[in-house]
């Protein structure tokens, strides 16, 4: 499998957790709960360190894939980042609305320092886009919503 050497001195108890922990593919399965041929691993030692007995050690593999034992990273990740983008530009507007606060509020020191450490991912976008894409979208919801009651 690899080139790693294991003392097996006392037992294979090192041996077994080396492949559990290092070649996750390869499946251990008891010699009495399987059935296929199992293959055949002779360590390698250094002449120098090679005991006078010859030590075999038999570990049967099993070919099936290994089972998932861990969610996927996708369950980690966060599921629509686009709305959450939209919802934090919704409120920044509703600062500048409800607040008044000037469009250039965006591009002070602070208020950037602030939303970077709030949203780390989050990129502030500039005073533009919220004068010219944000504020019209609102003025025409409110102005649909005014003519409508």
């Amino acid at each position: 499998m690899c080139k790693s050497k294991i003392s097996f001195q006392s037992g294979v108890s090192n041996l077994t957790k080396h492949v559990q922990r290092k070649h996750l593919a390869v499946n251990l399965v008891a010699r009495e709960e399987t059935e296929q041929q199992p293959q055949e691993i002779s360590p390698q030692l250094p002449p120098s360190s090679q005991p006078s007995t010859s030590a075999t050690v038999t570990i049967p593999i099993s070919t099936n894939p290994p089972a998932r034992r861990y969610p996927p990273i996708s369950a980690f990740l966060r599921r629509d980042c686009n709305k959450i983008k939209k919802d934090i530009d919704d409120h920044i507007m509703n600062l500048f609305i409800w607040d008044m606060q000037p469009f250039t509020i965006v591009e002070d020191k602070g208020f950037r320092d602030l939303i970077k450490f709030a949203f780390s991912n989050y990129v502030l976008p500039t005073r533009k886009y919220f004068a010219n894409n944000l504020l019209p979208g609102q003025y025409e919801a409110v102005k649909t919503a005014t003519m409508a009651s």
